[in-house]
């Protein structure tokens, strides 16, 4: 059991791994994106660029917290397995993803609206929507 249980860790741990890659992603592509439209629409003198790449940025805050919540979500799966005495582990507990079953029916939800206000995407994303804001005026 104990084998089984250390193997379910370690997938926790590369799943957490993989969220955090996806964020790093998200905010990568965010970058990439916006600097691209930001050129285009300083060449071309067209506004609609601009509203494209806020869309845009705002559909990458949203995945980039989705990221940020399935994390949080392992997080709290891998804390309730560590807890859990060797008697009480059973198949049902190791090896199992779901958050709402493991942690509690709204502890995802919460974990979304955490991550909604997390530093790591709120000033990012809240930064960028304001400088295409002030780059949109000043066309």
């Amino acid at each position: 059991m104990q084998e089984d249980r250390n193997l379910f860790l370690t997938f926790l741990n590369d799943n957490i791994g993989r969220m955090n890659a996806n964020s790093m992603n998200c905010k990568t592509l965010m970058a990439a994106l916006n600097a691209g439209l930001m050129a285009l629409c300083i060449t071309n003198d067209t506004e609609s660029v601009l509203w494209i790449a806020m869309g845009l940025t705002a559909l990458l805050y949203f995945l980039d917290c989705y990221y940020l919540m399935l994390e949080k979500n392992f997080r709290g799966i891998e804390k309730h397995v560590i807890k859990l005495a060797e008697v009480d582990l059973n198949k049902n507990v190791l090896f199992n993803f779901n958050a709402n079953k493991v942690i509690g029916k709204y502890t995802s939800i919460k974990n979304f609206m955490k991550s909604l206000y997390s530093p790591s995407t709120l000033y990012v994303y809240l930064a960028v929507e304001i400088a295409l804001y002030v780059t949109l005026k000043l066309l």
